[in-house]
C-alpha cells in the first residue's frame, strides 16, 4: 500500500516527537559513514565514465572477477539519496526540519519559563522554609513552656495536697474546739434561763393582764330597739361611714351589711357616720340599695356631720338617729363636666335624670310636691343653696328620725391602739389624699369617678376638695 505525500510528511514530522530526547550519532560514526559513502560514490562515477575498462564478465576469461566493495548502509544517507531523486521529498524534509527547529524553540522557551518560575518561586520557597523554621521554633518553645507548666502544676498539686492536709487537721481541731464551746454555751444558757425564768414569767403575766385590761368584759346585747331610757346602745355590729363617699367606702359598707346578714339577720346593723361631706352619687345609690336588700334592721347614726350624699343616707335610712347639735346639710348636685357643647348638654340631661332619681325618694319623704319646691326652700334658707340644719331642727323636718342626748358603744370591747401616721387626714376627708398646691394651701385630692356620668354630691364651701 502506497502512502500519500501528506501522510509521509506527517509521519516524518512526528517521528522525533515520539521520543522524549533522541540520541544523535557520535562524530566518529558520522565520519565513517561519510567516508564510506564517498568511496561508493567515486566508484560509481568511475564506472560510468567512457573508456573505462569494462568489468570482466563472468565466463569471458580465465581471470577471477574483481571483488566489489559492500554498499554502505546508513539511514540518513538513504534519505539524502531519496531527496536527490525526489524534489518533493526534499521539500518535505525541509518542512520537517523547520518543525523540528520550532519544536526546539518551544522547548527552549519552556525551559526559560521553568527557569523564571523557579526564580520567582525562590523567595516563596525561602519564606516557606523560614516559616517552617519559625513554626518548629515556636513548637519547641511551646513544648518547653508546657513542660514548665506541667512541672509547676505538679509542684502546686503537691503544695495543695500539703495545705489540704494541714487545713483538715486545723478543721478537726476547730471542730473539737467548737464542740467544747457549744457544750459550755449550753451549760451557760441553761444557767441563764434558770436565772431569768422567773422575771420572764412575771413579764408575761403582766402583759397578759394588760391584754385582759384592754378587752372590756361586757355582755353582748343586741336589743331590737336600741334606744333604752333615752340612750342609744350601738352594738359591735357596727359599720363606720366616714370621709368622702367613694366606691371603696361603698364596698366596705355593702360587704359588711352582707356579712352581718349572713351571721344573724335578726339583729340590728349600725351604720355610724362621724363626719362625711358626701361624695359619689353612684356609690351612694349602691349603699341605699344594700339598705333595701338587708333583712337585718339598718340603723344610721350621725354623730358630727352628714352633708349631701351622707345626708341622703341619713334621710332615706329605715331608721336614723343624731345628736341635737349634729350638722345635716342638703343641696343640689354639682358637676365639673368638661367637653364640647354637645357633650355638656348630654351630661346635663343625664345629670338631671340622675338628680331626679336620687332626690325623688327624699322629696317624697319630706312631703314636698316636687323638686322645685324643695329647691326653693334650699335657696330661701341659704343663698348658696346649701341648706344646713342642726340635729333637732333636722328631726322636725324629717331629715332624721330621732335625736338623742346619749349614745354608748357597747361593741367597743378592745382598747384602740394608736398607729403612726393616723390622724393626719381628718375624718371628713377620709378616702382622699392630702396635698399642697403651689401657694402651699392644703387640699384633698378626690379619687376619680369610675362610673360614666357619675356626679359629686359633696359639701365643699371652702374648696378643699379637688378632683
Amino acid at each position: 500500500m502506497t502512502l500519500s505525500r501528506s501522510a509521509l510528511l506527517l509521519a516524518l514530522a512526528l517521528t522525533p516527537l515520539a521520543h522524549a530526547k533522541p540520541t544523535p550519532p557520535s562524530r566518529a560514526a558520522l565520519l565513517a559513514q561519510a567516508q564510506a559513502q564517498a568511496a561508493a560514490a567515486q566508484a560509481a562515477q568511475q564506472g560510468s565514465q567512457p573508456g573505462a575498462p569494462a568489468s570482466p564478465q563472468p565466463g569471458s576469461g580465465p581471470s577471477a572477477p574483481a571483488a566489489r566493495p559492500a554498499p554502505i548502509s546508513a539511514p540518513w544517507l538513504d534519505a539524502r539519496a531519496a531527496e536527490n531523486r525526489d524534489p518533493e521529498l526534499a521539500e518535505d524534509r525541509k518542512a520537517i526540519e523547520a518543525l523540528r527547529q520550532e519544536k526546539a524553540l518551544l522547548e527552549a522557551e519552556l525551559a526559560l519559563a521553568e527557569s523564571k518560575r523557579r526564580v520567582e518561586l525562590a523567595p516563596l520557597n525561602e519564606e516557606r522554609a523560614k516559616l517552617e523554621y519559625e513554626r518548629g521554633l515556636r513548637l519547641a518553645r511551646a513544648a518547653a513552656r508546657s513542660a514548665e507548666i506541667d512541672a509547676e502544676k505538679a509542684r502546686l498539686e503537691r503544695r495543695l495536697a500539703a495545705l489540704s492536709a494541714d487545713a483538715s487537721l486545723k478543721l478537726a481541731e476547730r471542730n473539737n474546739t467548737l464542740r467544747d464551746l457549744e457544750t459550755d454555751s449550753r451549760a451557760i444558757k441553761a444557767a441563764s434561763e434558770l436565772a431569768i425564768a422567773k422575771p420572764v414569767a412575771d413579764s408575761a403575766l403582766r402583759k397578759a393582764r394588760q391584754e385582759v385590761d384592754r378587752i372590756a368584759d361586757a355582755p353582748d346585747a343586741y336589743p331590737l330597739v336600741p334606744l333604752i331610757d333615752g340612750t342609744l346602745h350601738i352594738s359591735d355590729r357596727r359599720i363606720p361611714f366616714n370621709g368622702v363617699v367613694t366606691n371603696a367606702l361603698a364596698d366596705l359598707v355593702v360587704s359588711r351589711i352582707a356579712f352581718f346578714n349572713n351571721k344573724d339577720a335578726t339583729k340590728p346593723i349600725f351604720v355610724v357616720i362621724d363626719n362625711s361631706p358626701g361624695g359619689s352619687v353612684f356609690a351612694e345609690l349602691r349603699i341605699l340599695r344594700a339598705f333595701e336588700s338587708s333583712k337585718a334592721p339598718i340603723i344610721v347614726v350621725v354623730k358630727q356631720a352628714a352633708a349631701s350624699c351622707a345626708a341622703i343616707t341619713a334621710t332615706l335610712a329605715p331608721r336614723s338617729y343624731c345628736y341635737p347639735h349634729t350638722r345635716i346639710l342638703h343641696h343640689q348636685m354639682s358637676t365639673g363636666s368638661r367637653g364640647n357643647m354637645t357633650q355638656l348638654r348630654e351630661s346635663l340631661r343625664f345629670g338631671e335624670e340622675l338628680y331626679n332619681r336620687t332626690f325623688a325618694p327624699v322629696i317624697s319623704k319630706l312631703g314636698y310636691p316636687d323638686a322645685a319646691a324643695f329647691e326653693k326652700d334650699m335657696y330661701k334658707n341659704a343663698s348658696t343653696g346649701d341648706w344646713v340644719c342642726f340635729g333637732d331642727e333636722a328631726a322636725k323636718r324629717k331629715w332624721v328620725d330621732f335625736t338623742v342626748e346619749r349614745m354608748v358603744e357597747t361593741g367597743a370591747d378592745e382598747l384602740p391602739v394608736e398607729r403612726p401616721g393616723e390622724g393626719l387626714t381628718p375624718a371628713f376627708a377620709e378616702g382622699c389624699e392630702m396635698k399642697r398646691d403651689a401657694s402651699g394651701r392644703v387640699y384633698y385630692q378626690l379619687p376619680p369617678l369610675t362610673e360614666p356620668g357619675d356626679f359629686w354630691a359633696i359639701d365643699d364651701p371652702e374648696g378643699v376638695f379637688r378632683p
